[in-house]
């Protein structure tokens, strides 16, 4: 994925959560009901995946998360998720995309690895806003030092996340502990 489809995708998270009402460290649970959906964690069994979209309706859908993971995890899993239902389904935006769509059926199961990479970029726009996450680093900067583990805590992400995050937007050279 290149610079700019990353830089769209973030400010499509923006929108999102601006049109939609999502503020950071809302309750992801909440939110999806809010929009239409219904979050069921599951068994590893259950699904293939780390999780599950799935059309339920016009205005609808189920989102099947496995919780076998880390709270971490989870909670990048469910916006990784959210990632596709907006990008790659249309939900709520691109209505012709997601009337195609079928109902009762596992959406993208063979989602490529670009549609994974937007997801990504995506979940990490939702859960670690750039303009919000630079600022908490800038911030809680000591002597050219950021503790990512505080970081990775307030955003609710593991530590791999915040680092990479960290580095995405240039701020690694200051963001090493």
């Amino acid at each position: 994925m290149n610079e700019e489809t990353r830089r769209k995708i973030e400010h499509t998270a923006v929108a999102i959560c601006e049109d939609l009402d999502y503020h950071h460290n809302s309750e992801l649970a909440d939110f999806i009901d809010r929009i239409g959906g219904a979050l069921i964690m599951t068994s590893a069994l259950d699904i293939l995946k780390d999780a599950a979209l799935i059309k339920t309706g016009e205005h609808s859908f189920l989102m099947k998360v496995r919780e076998d993971q880390t709270n971490e995890r989870i909670t990048f899993t469910i916006a990784h998720a959210l990632g596709h239902l907006f990008l790659h389904c249309g939900y709520h935006y691109v209505l012709e995309m997601w009337e195609a769509l079928p109902v009762n059926e596992i959406l993208l199961p063979n989602a490529s690895n670009e549609q994974e990479l937007q997801a990504h970029a995506f979940a990490k726009a939702l859960l670690m806003p750039e303009d919000l996450f630079k600022f908490y680093i800038h911030t809680h900067e000591k002597d050219g030092f950021i503790n990512m583990r505080d970081v990775a805590k307030h955003f609710h992400v593991s530590y791999d996340t915040a680092k990479y995050r960290a580095k995405e937007l240039d701020l690694i050279a200051s963001a090493i502990l």
